[in-house]
C-alpha cells in the first residue's frame, strides 16, 4: 500500500457523477432530516425516560460471548464504553481501540472492576444463570491518521486472533470549522467513515483469509454449555457494525464537495460521512454475498443508536448555539442553561443507546445482514440514497484511492 495521495488527486474530483439535489431539495432535505431528529428527541426519547422512570426499562441484551473476540473503537466513553461494558459482562475479549491511552485504560480499569465485583456477588448469590465474564484490553487506534490504521490492523492480524466483532463507534460531530486530519482530508470524512472503511476491509480481508470457524461448531442458537443461548451472529463469521445517525438521510447535500472544500457546512459534512456508513453496509454486504466463503458467515449492519447524552452530542449542541447565537450574548447563557435542564428527558442514557448497538451486533445476520438498525431494536431501510450501485462503487473506488489499499478478491 502506498502513501494517501493529497485531496483532490486521482477520483477525488471534488464530486461524484450522480445527480445533485437543487437548491428546493437541498432546503427540503436539512428541514426534513432535522425535524426528524427533534421529533426523535421529543417524542420516543421522552416515552423512554418516562418508561424508566415507571420501573419499563428495556431488558439489557443476554448471551454468552466466551471466548468472543471484540474490536470496539472510540470505547473509552459513552456509548462505546457502555457497549463494551455489556459485551465483557457477556463474557467476550473486548478491545477497546482509541486514541487517548488515559482515558482507555481507564476505561479498561473501571470494566475490570466492575466485572470483578458482578463475579464476586454472583458467586456469594450462587447465581446459576450469571455468565461468565470476560475482560478488556487496549490497543492504540487514531482514526485522524491513516498509517495509525494501518499499524492497528496489522497488529491485530499478527496476533492470530479471531475476529467476531467489530464495531465502528468513534467518531467526531459537526465542529463548528473546517478541519483536516493528517493526511489532508476533511476530518469527519476520515474518523467517521475512511478510516473505519480502512480497518474493516484489513480486519475482514484476513479474517475470510484465515477461514477460521468457532471451535463450538454448534449451529446458529444452540446452547453453549453454560445453559444460554448462544449469540447467533458469531457462529463462523465476522459481524461489522457501522455507527450512523438519522442525519444520514441529509447526506446527499455533500456529494459536489466531498472535502468540504468550497464551503463548509457541520450540518452536511457530518451528515455526509454518516451516510456513507450506512453506504458501506449495504455496499460490503453486497460483496459479501456474491464472494462467499463456505463455513463463514459475514455481515454487516448500520446502527443509528438514538441521539445520546455523550460528550459528542453535547459539543454539538453547544457548538451550535455559538454558531447561531454569537450575535446575541445575553441569550446563549440561557440557551446553554436549557440544554443543562432538558437533556435528562430529552437524551438517551448511554446504556439504552447501547441496547440497540447490541442488537445489531447480536441479532441473527438474515434479520439484520446489510440492514439498518433504529433505536429500539427495530429492523429497517436505509435512505434510498445507500442502496445506489454505481455512487456506492465510486465511493468504494475514491476510498480505495486515498487509502492506497488493494481491495481483497473476496471483498471484490
Amino acid at each position: 500500500m502506498g502513501p494517501a495521495p493529497p485531496a483532490g488527486d486521482g477520483v477525488n474530483a471534488t464530486s461524484l457523477t450522480v445527480p445533485l439535489p437543487g437548491a428546493l431539495q437541498r432546503l427540503w432535505l436539512t428541514m426534513s432530516t432535522t425535524l426528524r431528529a427533534a421529533i426523535e428527541m421529543w417524542t420516543y426519547n421522552i416515552g423512554e425516560r418516562l418508561g424508566q422512570a415507571w420501573g419499563r426499562a428495556a431488558p439489557q441484551p443476554r448471551a454468552s460471548l466466551k471466548g468472543k473476540v471484540c474490536i470496539v473503537t472510540g470505547a473509552e466513553s459513552g456509548i462505546g464504553f457502555a457497549t463494551s461494558h455489556q459485551l465483557a459482562r457477556m463474557g467476550a475479549h473486548v478491545i477497546i481501540a482509541s486514541r487517548n491511552t488515559t482515558r482507555s485504560m481507564a476505561a479498561v480499569e473501571a470494566i475490570s472492576k466492575s466485572l470483578q465485583s458482578s463475579d464476586v456477588a454472583a458467586s456469594a448469590a450462587g447465581d446459576p444463570a450469571a455468565l461468565p465474564l470476560g475482560h478488556a484490553e487496549f490497543m492504540e487506534l487514531d482514526l485522524s491518521s491513516l498509517k495509525s490504521v494501518r499499524s492497528f490492523a496489522k497488529k491485530f492480524n499478527a496476533r492470530g486472533l479471531p475476529l467476531h466483532l467489530l464495531i465502528c463507534n468513534a467518531g467526531i460531530m459537526a465542529p463548528p470549522a473546517r478541519q483536516a486530519s493528517s493526511d489532508g482530508l476533511e476530518l469527519q470524512f476520515q474518523v467517521n467513515f475512511l478510516s473505519h472503511w480502512l480497518l474493516t476491509n484489513m480486519l475482514l480481508a484476513e479474517q475470510r483469509k484465515a477461514k477460521r470457524h468457532t471451535k463450538t461448531g454448534q449451529a446458529e442458537g444452540s446452547d453453549d454449555g453454560d445453559g444460554h443461548v448462544a449469540a447467533t451472529l458469531l457462529q463462523g463469521g465476522s459481524r461489522v457494525v457501522m455507527l450512523s445517525s438519522v442525519l444520514h438521510r441529509g447526506g446527499q447535500l455533500q456529494y459536489g464537495d466531498m472535502q468540504s472544500e468550497r464551503a463548509y457546512s457541520p450540518f452536511a459534512s457530518y451528515a455526509f460521512s454518516k451516510l456513507l456508513n450506512n453506504v458501506t453496509a449495504v455496499e460490503l454486504q453486497r460483496r459479501i454475498n456474491r464472494n462467499p466463503i463456505p463455513g463463514r458467515s459475514d455481515s454487516v449492519v448500520a446502527v443509528h443508536p438514538g441521539i445520546a447524552d455523550t460528550e459528542l452530542s453535547g459539543g454539538f449542541f453547544k457548538s451550535q448555539g455559538i454558531l447561531w447565537l454569537w450575535f446575541l450574548s445575553l441569550l446563549l447563557p440561557l440557551y446553554n442553561g436549557l440544554l443543562a435542564a432538558t437533556k435528562d428527558v430529552t437524551l438517551r442514557t448511554t446504556n439504552s443507546a447501547a441496547n440497540t448497538v447490541l442488537f445489531a451486533s447480536l441479532a441473527p445476520s438474515e434479520l439484520v445482514a446489510g440492514a439498518y438498525v433504529v433505536p429500539d431494536a427495530a429492523v429497517t431501510r436505509h435512505h434510498r440514497a445507500a442502496y445506489d450501485e454505481d455512487t456506492a462503487k465510486q465511493m468504494w473506488d475514491y476510498a480505495a484511492e486515498l487509502t492506497g489499499l488493494q481491495i481483497d478478491p473476496s471483498l471484490s
